[in-house]
């Protein structure tokens, strides 16, 4: 973990699904959409918003998964 948390004021003015996915990214490491909805129990357009709000703001890594470039993996 970085030490970075939700008090950051690149992160605070964020809703709260997105402080929720960023700690689990922060924490956890790159993680694709479905571990980050089983990680976080958020619904699937939530948790896509989130990290929409996430890579629109610089706070998150957007990368295709090699193997399967339908998929995408985030990380901080």
């Amino acid at each position: 973990m970085t030490g970075i948390n939700i008090s950051d004021p690149d992160v605070a003015p964020l809703r709260p699904s997105a402080k929720l996915v960023y700690l689990v990214l922060d924490a956890h490491g790159p993680c694709d959409l479905t571990e980050i909805r089983s990680r976080t129990q958020l619904p699937d357009t939530t948790a896509r918003e989130a990290l929409d709000d996430l890579v629109d703001c610089d706070l998150v890594d957007e990368r295709p998964v090699l193997n399967d470039v339908r998929c995408r993996q985030y990380d901080t």
